[in-house]
């Protein structure tokens, strides 16, 4: 059995439910009582059920529990949960409660498998890891549990992920592990076209979620593992590992060539190395009578939470295909070791790590003399409970069928639904031409930013503003003429926060940080603007059929691109919900939370859950609020979302939920066909969306283009493309790959 290394100077979380611990006044300190009472009797229990069980066969892995960091909902799983039911394994996923408890490790409630997600925090944060569960964690595996790492990416230079990857290197440093997860993000060989586009180059991609990243990792499986794949396998940004020789088995290496971000000094390329040699990504070690397992964390989410933001896996449905299997590999491999049908079959996968994991972070103390790696923010602390509180806090996994028919939307004449998305020329004759090229090539609409929110805040004297309507209304006039349909841009915060940012309250999330957007639930942004503005696209399509809808860019600029659940933290999203908290008591206490004991704060209290079906309420209370003003002007009137990827979060879900109805559903396009099982599993649950996938077109040549935009429409509801601006004979500039009639040939081809 592990011990626990003393734990100094740790920040102390207060909720109503964990018990608050003193920082200890010196280095020769240790954990409290509870921690020590903890450790003694996970010892007493380990030590006698390895006596009892010494001759007995390996017990059947059969139960399982589900902990993600960043709060996702149960869609993002599904792929895992496809894969545990066929291995006969009943899996639990306690969104609401994101820690470990004493009952998950010992007694009658014990699993036998444990899944731990890792999540964004401190930078982009939901529930972090504690360090105080790290020693639960240990005494499990010493106990025969199996635990899974799902490792989320860092980089050297970024938060995000930080804490979850030192708490989780300090639990393998405790088990004496021969892994560990590298402070550094793996970005593979993306662009399949060859040249490759001239503006965008694989090896300044930044690890973001910026649709122009290079989001996809292409893994290899281990050839000495009973893992086959005929090709490559794509993970969402993957972290590597470094093994020192153990037992252990490595199931998917980083090929040669990959790019890997490190902090070394000076320019942008100087913080990239090339690795020379395979390295493990993907790997099991047997540590007595236990497993622990390593995989990214991007790769086990990839077909069902969205946001892995790039066109690429369009063009690899063969690749993408592969994710599936893998997850369903893994957890039934990780089940034959444990029941000790299959045998341990070590890989030699040392990478050349000979120095152990040192740290040393805000209040802790470096673990060795020799190195040191600082991250960004004071470890999370969490007393470990012997139970969950007494709430609902599983996360129901609901049947929904990929194969879903999508509802009927009357922007599209058929299904699938084809749509194009660009600049709006104002001059009349070349609108006449990227909306003559729009009917020519079968599109259903014609996205063009027009930003309507101009007319309604205050910006334009009444002269301009009623030339602008004017204008929308000839536009309008000119893509009827066409045979064309308009969907009328506008943006979230593209132009109204943007403009004058100091107007309004930011997104704060679990640990204080600030994106550079409001809140979602922040009402006079939707009613004295945004809502507005679509009054005013449906005054004018009333009247004038050219106008299809509108089209509303979620990509909030200026900042990360989508919210998470846990990026609700500040007052006007925590408000929504304590004012409706009727208990006294429990009111009270959560008024007295400052911004950075909220979450755990709803977490001890069992209330997370609450909090996040009450603000989805409201984010679909704000939703239908927008349609009902558009349908008391054009019910005809369609409107569409844009987001990067198709995001889960309560936010979003809420809003396209209020916004769609039965009679006009709500329109999403996306650059991630693979999000298709969360739309499917959304429109079970009773939402009416249609999603269409689509690509940047000029990061393909033409014929590939061709085989994309087939892939999307055959992923999900249709396909859409980004710009047409580009490819239209009103263009100007030269385009990498072809020219611009091969481009609107492929895309001809591809709606035929």
């Amino acid at each position: 059995m592990k011990t626990r290394a003393a734990l100094l100077g740790l920040a102390i979380i207060l909720s109503p439910s964990c018990k608050g611990k003193s920082s200890p006044s010196d280095a020769s300190d240790v954990p409290d009582g509870a921690d020590d009472a903890l450790e003694a009797d996970a010892d007493d229990d380990a030590d006698t059920d390895a006596d009892d069980a010494e001759d007995a066969p390996p017990a059947t892995l059969s139960t399982a529990l589900l902990i993600d960091l960043d709060l996702l909902h149960h869609s993002a799983w599904l792929d895992l949960k496809s894969a545990a039911d066929d291995a006969s394994i009943s899996l639990d996923y306690r969104r609401f409660f994101p820690h470990v408890t004493l009952a998950d490790i010992d007694g009658e409630s014990a699993y036998q498998m444990i899944i731990v997600a890792g999540g964004g925090a401190p930078g982009m944060a939901a529930a972090r890891l504690s360090v105080d569960e790290r020693q639960t964690l240990v005494d499990f595996v010493d106990a025969g549990g199996v635990l899974v790492l799902l490792a989320q990416p860092t980089r050297l230079d970024s938060f995000y992920g930080e804490n979850d990857w030192f708490v989780m290197n300090l639990v393998l440093e405790d088990l004496e592990s021969a892994m560990r997860i590298d402070k550094g993000s793996l970005l593979g060989a993306l662009y399949l076209g060859d040249p490759e586009p001239a503006h965008l180059d694989d090896e300044i991609g930044y690890a973001t979620l910026l649709e122009f990243d290079m989001g996809y990792a292409w893994l290899q499986a281990n050839t000495a593992t009973d893992l086959t794949l005929d090709g490559p396998l794509p993970s969402g940004r993957a972290s590597v590992l470094r093994t020192s020789p153990g037992d252990v088995e490595v199931l998917l290496t980083a090929p040669p060539g990959a790019s890997v971000w490190i902090r070394t000094a000076g320019t942008l390329f100087e913080q990239i190395w090339t690795i020379a040699d395979d390295r493990p990504v993907a790997a099991v070690e047997r540590l007595g009578d236990g497993l622990v397992a390593i995989a990214p964390r991007y790769l086990v989410t990839l077909t069902g939470a969205g946001g892995q933001v790039s066109e690429h896996p369009a063009a690899a449905t063969a690749t993408m295909d592969r994710v599936p299997a893998f997850v369903d590999f893994l957890i039934g491999h990780l089940k034959d070791l444990h029941d000790g049908t299959t045998d341990f079959s070590p890989t030699d996968p040392s990478s050349g790590r000979d120095d152990p994991f040192c740290v040393g972070a805000p209040g802790m103390p470096p673990r060795c003399a020799d190195l040191s790696v600082t991250i960004a923010a004071a470890p999370s602390t969490w007393d470990v409970p012997d139970a969950p509180p007494d709430a609902d806090l599983m996360e129901p996994f609901s049947d929904s069928d990929p194969s879903d028919a999508a509802p009927t939307v009357p922007l599209f004449a058929s299904s699938p639904g084809r749509i194009g998305y660009g600049g709006m020329p104002w001059d009349p004759a070349q609108a006449a031409t990227v909306f003559s090229e729009a009917s020519t090539l079968g599109l259903h609409a014609l996205v063009g930013g027009f930003t309507p929110e101009t007319l309604v805040t205050g910006e334009m004297t009444t002269t301009d503003a009623d030339a602008k309507r004017a204008k929308m209304a000839e536009l309008a006039d000119v893509a009827e003429a066409q045979s064309a349909r308009w969907l009328v841009g506008s943006y979230y915060t593209g132009h109204v926060y943007n403009s004058n940012p100091s107007a309004f309250p930011r997104s704060v999330g679990a640990q204080n940080q600030t994106y550079s957007a409001p809140p979602l639930l922040y009402e006079p942004l939707w009613d004295d603007y945004l809502i507005p503005a679509a009054v005013e696209v449906a005054t004018v399509s009333a009247s004038h059929p050219g106008i299809a809808g509108i089209l509303v860019d979620m990509e909030m600029y200026g900042t990360v691109l989508t919210y998470t659940d846990a990026q609700s933290f500040d007052d006007t999203t925590y408000d929504a919900y304590v004012d409706t908290v009727t208990d006294a008591g429990v009111r009270t206490m959560l008024e007295a939370q400052p911004v950075t004991t909220r979450l755990d704060a709803l977490v001890g209290a069992g209330l997370l859950g609450d909090y996040i079906s009450t603000l989805h309420d409201a984010a679909a209370a704000i939703g239908a609020r927008y349609r009902a003003a558009v349908d008391a002007l054009d019910p005809d009137l369609v409107v569409a979302l844009y987001f990067p990827g198709y995001p889960t979060a309560w936010q979003y879900r809420g809003l396209v939920e209020g916004l769609g109805t039965s009679t006009n559903p709500v329109v999403i396009l996306s650059y991630d066909p693979y999000s298709r099982p969360a739309r499917a599993n959304q429109v079970a649950g009773g939402a009416s969306i249609v999603h269409v996938g689509g690509p940047i077109v000029s990061h393909f040549p033409p014929s590939l283009l061709t085989t994309v935009l087939e892939n999307c429409t055959t992923f999900t509801d249709g396909f859409w493309y980004f710009s047409h601006d580009e490819i239209s004979a009103s263009g100007t500039g030269d385009l990498t790959h072809g020219t611009r009639e091969e481009y609107r040939d492929a895309i001809l081809i591809a709606g035929d």
